[in-house]
Parts: C-alpha cells; sequence; structure tokens
C-alpha cells in the first residue's frame, strides 16, 4: 500500500508542475463564473428601462407629432406626462437645440433625445440619441411609439 501512495505522490507532482495545471487552475474558475454570470447581465440589458419616457423631443415636423409621441411613450392617457419634455422648434432652431439636448443627456438630465423633423421628398424622419441607444428593448419601444404616433396623425 506504502508503494501505491508514492506513486500516487509522484504522479500528482507530475501534473501540478505543469503549466497547463496552472492555466486550468486559475481560468478554469473565471470560465465557469463567466458562464454563471453573463446570461443574467445580457438579459437585464435586454429589459426595457423603466425610465424611457425620461427623454426630450425636439419636434420641427410643425404639427402634433411631439406630443402624441410623448403620451404614447408615457404610458398612453393614464401615464405620468411629465417626464418627456417636447419642444417644439423651428427647423432653423434644430441644430442648437440638438447640441443643448447632448449636454444634458452628457450631463445625464436626460436619458436621450429624439428629434422629429420634416425632410423633403422624405416625409417625417426620426432619429434618436442617448445614452440607451444600444438597448434593443427601448429602441424597440420607441420605434413602435412613433409608429403608432405617426398613424395617429
Amino acid at each position: 500500500m506504502r508503494k501505491l501512495w508514492v506513486v500516487v505522490k509522484r504522479e500528482y507532482m507530475e501534473r501540478v508542475r505543469t503549466k497547463w495545471f496552472l492555466i486550468a487552475t486559475v481560468f478554469g474558475p473565471l470560465l465557469f463564473g463567466s458562464l454563471m454570470i453573463l446570461p443574467a447581465y445580457f438579459t437585464n440589458k435586454g429589459k426595457a428601462s423603466q425610465d424611457i419616457a425620461r427623454i426630450r423631443i425636439l419636434d420641427a415636423t410643425g404639427t402634433e407629432l411631439g406630443k402624441l409621441i410623448g403620451n404614447e411613450l408615457a404610458g398612453g392617457a393614464m401615464g405620468d406626462s411629465s417626464l418627456t419634455q417636447v419642444h417644439s422648434t423651428a427647423p432653423a432652431e434644430l441644430a442648437s437645440a440638438e447640441s443643448l439636448a447632448t449636454r444634458d443627456v452628457i450631463a445625464k438630465r436626460l436619458k436621450g433625445y429624439l428629434v422629429l423633423a420634416r425632410m423633403p421628398l422624405v416625409g417625417i424622419t426620426a432619429r434618436y440619441a442617448g445614452t440607451n441607444a444600444t438597448a434593443m428593448a427601448d429602441m424597440r419601444r420607441s420605434h413602435s411609439c412613433v409608429a403608432a404616433s405617426s398613424r395617429c396623425r
């Protein structure tokens, strides 16, 4: 029995001394930990924000489209429409209003801003910029609100 333990000890020490054992010992738990944490992180990232309505809508269309989109984002007639700021601007003032909104997003006073502009030959275009511009659930919700409100006009 004593000879068996000597052989087991020698084989174990030979395995421990290799660089692959060290790599597997360090990176194995990191790999399995990331396999548990990353799916939860990406699932949380895919959820819609609670404050998607905390945006500024710059409406240069000359219609009430910005107010309709603001109501839709806030949850309809029963939602909290105080979160969404709707600013009707002239097309000439749109660039300065957009730079002001960008500063507010950088200062984290706003989640983002939606620009509604009337383009010749194209109709009304909408573009969004903000901190949650990569959140797919937020973009789906805002796109559906813009589509629903433009049908209401």
